[in-house]
């Protein structure tokens, strides 16, 4: 088994993980308690703080200010950045849908593989897969982290229009970090397709993986109620 070891990936290993459930009075999303006997756990890496340099970042013409967000800030007979609000608001659907596609386009092909053809092979100490076989794995986990990574990104550099900050600020907050939280869970799920590779525990990391991407989906679908809410409180606004 030393040629499954030979894969060599630059998976971005989470520090310090810890449980991804919310608090308040949403209902969380459930928290697997193998995850404490595997020695990580989804944890919250989003802390939207709105100062120069952290956090969401602040258009100096259109976004609300960085302290007392419940006051509105009026910019006299400025027109109201419709364009802008429409904008922003189809950047965090893009990349919710963009979510969900990357895993159908690139990852459901490398399962389907792994379990009608390589799933057997894997779990039998006396077999292995050949070093082309898990180069080819590892090249493809490399791509899909690659655009999660950009997509993280993408989420980084957005720039709240005044509008939509003055509309709902909370709303925007909260789509962020979900779709933090559904990539973050993602990327989980591709480290332990990773681990599986590596020949330790098959179906300790097959449940896992499918655990994150149950909570994935349901950080999903949470940014799915969240945005449209958004709309909502920008159109009315």
């Amino acid at each position: 088994m030393n040629d499954r070891k030979r894969i060599c990936l630059s998976l971005l290993a989470f520090m310090g993980l810890a449980g991804c459930g919310r608090e308040g009075d949403e209902a969380a999303i459930t928290e697997n308690e193998m995850n404490a006997v595997h020695t990580h756990e989804v944890h919250k890496i989003t802390d939207f703080v709105l100062e120069d340099g952290s956090g969401l970042k602040i258009n100096d013409k259109k976004s609300a200010p960085a302290v007392g967000l419940d006051q509105a800030v009026h910019a006299g007979d400025e027109k109201p950045d419709i364009s802008g609000r429409e904008r922003f608001i189809r950047e965090l659907s893009g990349v919710q849908y963009s979510v969900g596609m990357i895993w159908e386009d690139s990852f459901s092909h490398l399962y389907r593989t792994l379990v009608n053809t390589q799933a057997d092979i894997i779990k039998d100490d006396e077999e292995h897969l050949t070093a082309k076989q898990l180069e080819e794995v590892a090249l493809q986990i490399e791509l899909i982290h690659s655009q999660y990574s950009d997509l993280e990104q993408d989420l980084s550099n957005l720039e709240v229009p005044k509008a939509v900050a003055d509309a709902d600020m909370e709303n925007v907050e909260s789509a962020i970090e979900e779709l933090s939280m559904a990539i973050e869970n993602r990327t989980l799920a591709l480290i332990e397709f990773k681990s599986i590779y590596e020949g330790t525990d098959y179906e300790l990391h097959d449940e896992l993986l499918a655990i994150h991407v149950e909570n994935s989906d349901k950080y999903l679908n949470r940014a799915d109620g969240t945005i449209e809410d958004l709309k909502n409180a920008v159109e009315d606004k």
